[in-house]
């Protein structure tokens, strides 16, 4: 996939990789390859990783901006188990991880994704 997305023109390069990275669900050293395999084609990976996050935690960023009125069913039937839309959003950090150079945002967007959770599931977050 490096290969192919270094043949495209340049604009569509960032868009492109991101897009693929979204979708990837594969252990450590497998994502680890794909970083290695952008910078090997002479992508901008750390472009790369930042709109991966950004694209994947954008309805984080939505909710944290909009968050619902207090209600007393907030803290009503919460289920604090994870979503695999949840899981997904905690393993897209990983992408950030794998660039020293990103470890500030890897910070950032850790915080903001707690923060989420956090309002999510309040009762256990005070329990």
């Amino acid at each position: 996939m490096a290969l192919y997305t270094s043949y495209l023109p340049a604009e569509e390069r960032v868009s492109t990789y991101s897009g693929m990275l979204q979708v990837i669900a594969d252990p450590h050293d497998i994502k680890e390859l794909y970083s290695k395999l952008a910078k090997e084609f002479g992508l901008d990976y750390t472009v790369i990783a930042k709109k991966t996050v950004e694209d994947m935690l954008a309805a984080v960023r939505e909710d944290l901006r909009n968050p619902p009125a207090p209600s007393a069913s907030l803290f009503l039937d919460t289920d604090p188990s994870l979503s695999q839309d949840d899981k997904r959003r905690i393993d897209c950090l990983e992408w950030l991880a794998l660039e020293a150079s990103l470890h500030t945002k890897l910070l950032e967007d850790g915080n903001l994704l707690a923060k989420w959770f956090l309002g999510e599931f309040p009762v256990l977050a005070f329990s």
